[in-house]
């Protein structure tokens, strides 16, 4: 099962709820703040523990509770040497259409970065490489990458950094849904 399919677990609940009632029972308070704040900056980011190329999967629901709020998380991404190099794939999802904006800075944690291949806009980074994308909708993001050493090793494992922004925001807040799976 890819990040996506099990997705949609996690909105089963509220469409049984909006088709009970034609409510907006799962919308969620945009300006609240969530349980992973303070996470303005890369001194205060929440880590978000191990991801390995075993599959793994988070979804995460998220606010920036002010106009200029900015959440940022880092993870490890470990390759445990079986079927490939890592990669990593990050969907985000805001509530009301806002423009959100993403970008995630990927080093390689024991050697040198080969290759680095995104869907998105490169950026500069001061840490290794950068992919960014901005939009109103559904963003995605898709990063492949090869760190030096031999096509069997385990030596692909990163160190992910993924800041969520806003620009020129209409509203005071703003909440999304964020999805990051590996494999």
């Amino acid at each position: 099962m890819n990040g996506r399919a099990s997705s949609l677990a996690r909105w089963l609940p509220c469409l049984a709820i909006a088709t009970a009632s034609l409510a907006t029972g799962c919308r969620r308070d945009p300006c609240a703040i969530d349980g992973y704040e303070s996470n303005e900056d890369f001194d205060e980011a929440t880590d978000l523990g191990d991801f390995t190329d075993q599959e793994t999967t988070v979804n995460l629901p998220l606010t920036l509770d002010s106009r200029d709020d900015t959440d940022v998380f880092f993870f490890n991404v470990r390759d445990e040497g079986i079927d490939g190099n890592p990669e990593v794939e990050i969907w985000l999802e805001g509530q009301d259409n806002e423009q959100l904006e993403m970008t995630l800075e990927y080093q390689c944690t024991s050697d040198v970065m080969l290759e680095f291949n995104c869907n998105g806009e490169e950026v500069q980074s001061s840490r290794g490489r950068a992919c960014r994308v901005a939009g109103p909708d559904e963003l995605y993001i898709d990063l492949t990458y090869d760190c030096a050493g031999s096509a069997l090793d385990d030596t692909d494992s990163g160190f992910a950094v993924l800041t969520i922004t806003r620009t020129n925001p209409p509203a005071d807040c703003a909440a999304y849904d964020l999805e990051i799976h590996t494999d």
